[in-house]
């Protein structure tokens, strides 16, 4: 586990997690979906209200 720092983002390093690196915590700027990095999940809190309403609706039917 690290914190997420410059180098993992600003251009002096590699943009790679260092080997071993399973967790990466992100405290204060950058956002993680800001980054842009290829290994930071996808989030959309709007993606994931929108699945919750749907799984509701199906359960009615």
């Amino acid at each position: 586990m690290i914190g997420f720092n410059p180098e993992l983002y600003d251009g002096t390093g590699n943009g790679k997690l260092p080997d071993g690196v399973s967790i990466v915590c992100f405290h204060g700027s950058p956002r993680p979906w800001n980054t842009a990095l290829p290994w930071v999940p996808y989030f959309s809190l709007k993606n994931t209200i929108q699945s919750k309403v749907k799984q509701y609706k199906l359960s009615l039917r």
